[in-house]
């Protein structure tokens, strides 16, 4: 009943232990040499088309997370990292902000608490390119200060109630961290109200690197954006979508030809 995917992280962990066994004198062999696995096929990304983003966009005005997904739809950041920004890493002077962390649910180590598990930030990034500084549009930046007005006026309203401490720029209403779960459940939410056909958050992450990569923008300064590993990897993603560079260059040549 496990994906692909996690029967090959377990295959990779007991492949490590084994070898480690091996350069020991432990075994002799490594049985797992035996073992095929079941690759998993590549995923189709979902984007959504710009007639759907406009319209989840212009209904976002009527929703409490809707400038969280507004924000996502034009830098592309993952969940975790849009849920963990905070407000000292926003620039409003230099239009950027700075991606460090994110929110990520944790076992919960307290043996006296109801819960499990528990929300809290995380500082290593996903990936070390993860941890970047991201230039925004000066108009959304704008959409941002007047969201920022909003929430001071709700601070105030619910004084020592609100998690001021956490100095969060997409909390719950009063200051703690969303959830994932919760944030995807208000996205489904319009989605569903428009009528159109749903899809995760990371699908607006997805979007945001089509739009950029249709518009010209290079790859590597995508890659960058996103907090890719490497330039591989968005090319790998997103290949099918990305401008043939090559073919304007020539154009461009042709047209000062004599």
């Amino acid at each position: 009943g496990l994906s692909p995917k996690t029967v090959e992280n377990i295959h990779l962990v007991i492949s490590s232990c084994i070898n480690y066994a091996l350069k020991r004198g432990e075994i002799i062999r490594n049985p797992l040499l035996t073992v095929k696995l079941m690759r998993e096929g590549k995923k189709e990304v979902e984007v959504f088309t710009r007639d759907e983003q406009e319209k989840i966009i212009e209904e976002c005005k009527n929703h409490y997370y809707g400038m969280a997904i507004k924000f996502d739809f034009y830098t592309g950041l993952r969940a975790g990292e849009l849920l963990g920004l905070t407000w000292d890493c926003v620039n409003f002077e230099k239009n950027t902000i700075r991606v460090n962390k994110q929110v990520q649910r944790n076992k919960n180590f307290n043996s006296y608490a109801e819960t499990k598990t528990i929300l809290g930030f995380v500082y290593n990034t996903k990936t070390k390119n993860s941890n970047r500084l991201i230039k925004v549009m000066p108009p959304l930046m704008n959409d941002l200060a007047q969201y920022k007005l909003q929430q001071d006026v709700l601070k105030q309203k619910l004084g020592k109630d609100y998690h001021t401490k956490l100095n969060l720029v997409f909390p719950r209403q009063d200051g703690y961290f969303t959830d994932t779960g919760t944030f995807l459940d208000a996205f489904s939410r319009i989605q569903e109200k428009l009528g159109i056909e749903h899809r995760n958050v990371h699908a607006m992450r997805h979007t945001f690197a089509t739009r950029a990569l249709e518009s010209g923008m290079k790859p590597i300064v995508v890659s960058r954006l996103l907090g890719h590993a490497s330039i591989q990897i968005t090319m790998d993603i997103y290949g099918h979508v990305i401008p043939d560079f090559a073919e304007q260059k020539k154009k461009k040549m042709e047209r000062i030809y004599r």
